[in-house]
């Protein structure tokens, strides 16, 4: 008889409010703030997440403004993908078949790390 695990696995969701958002934007690109809450302001528009989009784009762009606008762009068309990236970047290097074949402990040490990562990155201890 096998037996069900009904273990509670627990997601993380960063919160971000806007002197959150701001002051990211002001470390990752001190020199191009103004531009970027132009951008912000029409990510808002679109009706997106807009703090924890502009977050993961600013993790993912690592100070590269050329990149940061592709990955507006790609947030347009789907916020999932930036945020997926930048917030579960181990899970994401995985493909199906990878997943499938690990423990749950194995997951549950890639949600950590990537929790660990992110908020290394927030808080500017990467």
């Amino acid at each position: 008889m096998t037996k069900t695990r009904n273990k509670r696995i627990e997601i993380r969701i960063p919160r971000f409010g806007e002197t959150d958002l701001n002051f990211l934007i002001a470390r990752e690109f001190p020199r191009k703030v103004e531009k970027l809450k132009k951008i912000s302001s029409e990510l808002e528009d679109q009706g997106l997440d807009l703090e924890r989009v502009m977050a993961a784009i600013l993790k993912l762009a690592k100070g590269n403004f050329r990149e940061l606008k592709r990955l507006v762009k790609i947030a347009q068309m789907d916020q999932r993908d930036v945020i997926a990236y930048a917030e579960t970047p181990r899970r994401m290097a995985l493909d199906y078949q990878q997943l499938s074949t690990m423990t749950e402990e194995q997951k549950e040490q890639l949600r950590i790390e990537d929790w660990q990562e992110y908020e290394d990155w927030r808080n500017g201890s990467n």
